[in-house]
């Protein structure tokens, strides 16, 4: 966080959606061009031997940074597998939205789209423009898992916004954080020796639950929906 704060996100300038790339191109594993070609050539010799390939899977996902070349090139190599490799590795894949939908284009049929879809409903579901709202996480699922990941840095980022900017502390224990009702295995998380989430080490099973507060809200330039164009996407959506 140190480098971010001493560049233009000192005063908030940074969106959320620009420092948690920024945060996971600097920080995650970018294999270069040589370290990639030997890995997906063994992920293609992997084929035949579907739990070694999930065990790959397993590997890559918590702390790699990977191209939409890549995850497009495992799927193809190996289309069986080909929602197992989006669940787990849509996560590391930068863009947002974006790479979500190109994404999407590449399940071979709409049960398998359905299937993983309703496992990565967290993930894709998530706006970190603006995460105000109530999570409910399964952290042996590597999309929700991704998504506490990412929720616990934005907690970490605009805790030190407020402090470099002089905010009052509003958290319940006195923290900066803007995590409230934090419950793991449906137990209180703070109270006893962890005096704040940031210094919990995020677990890759069990159950969190919480809620979060931004302090992020649209631009005073925002433009305001009209009425009717409210209505015209309710109609559309419902």
């Amino acid at each position: 966080l140190k480098r971010f704060m001493s560049g233009p996100s000192a005063d908030g300038g940074m969106t959320l959606t620009e420092f948690l790339e920024g945060f996971y191109d600097m920080m995650r594993f970018k294999p270069s061009i040589r370290k990639v070609i030997p890995m997906l050539a063994c992920w293609s010799d992997l084929r035949a031997d579907p739990l070694a390939q999930e065990v790959f899977l397993d590997a890559m996902s918590k702390d790699f940074n990977i191209s939409m070349a890549c995850l497009e090139f495992m799927v193809e190599a190996c289309k069986p597998m080909a929602g197992k490799v989006i669940w787990h590795l849509l996560p590391l894949v930068p863009g947002g939205p974006s790479s979500i939908y190109r994404v999407g284009l590449l399940f071979q049929s709409l049960t398998e789209f359905a299937t993983v879809h309703q496992k990565m409903l967290q993930f894709t579901g998530l706006n970190v423009e603006n995460p105000t709202g109530f999570y409910e996480l399964d952290l042996a699922n590597c999309s929700d898992f991704a998504v506490a990941e990412r929720m616990l840095l934005i907690d970490r980022w605009e805790a030190a916004i407020d402090a470099k900017l002089g905010r009052r502390d509003i958290s319940c224990w006195g923290n900066m954080s803007h995590v409230r009702n934090e419950m793991y295995q449906n137990r209180a998380l703070l109270g006893g020796v962890i005096k704040s989430v940031s210094e919990w080490q995020l677990p890759e099973q069990g159950s969190l639950s919480f809620d979060y507060v931004s302090n992020f809200r649209p631009s005073r330039h925002a433009q305001v929906l009209s009425p009717l164009l409210w209505e015209t996407i309710l109609v559309e959506l419902y």
